[in-house]
């Protein structure tokens, strides 16, 4: 359930407004400078986890949802779409859950 949320948010609204507002002239650069920074702010926002699984766990989980955060950008990116990063995060949840 999760993944409809954090991708409106994430992909949605900050990637969008990032690549609109940052001041990068070259787009290819500026593109690829707001899925780090959205990406960046995807992973601190998992730092909330810390309580429930302690600090490797969650310092495993803030690297990987960083690289995470980083494919799902391009997807979003690359589709024009919420849709498939939506699809995809969400079949990646249902993946870590029943394993």
């Amino acid at each position: 359930i999760a993944a409809v949320p954090e991708e409106f948010a994430f992909r949605g609204v900050i990637l969008g407004s990032l690549i609109t507002h940052l001041k990068i002239e070259s787009v290819s650069r500026r593109v690829g400078a707001a899925i780090v920074l959205s990406s960046a702010l995807f992973s601190l926002a998992h730092l909330g986890n810390i309580g429930s699984q302690g600090l490797t766990v969650t310092l495993m989980q803030v690297i990987e949802v960083f690289g995470l955060g980083c494919v799902l950008g391009a997807l979003y990116v690359r589709k024009g779409s919420l849709l498939f990063p939506m699809l995809a995060h969400g079949f990646l949840d249902y993946m870590v859950t029943i394993m």
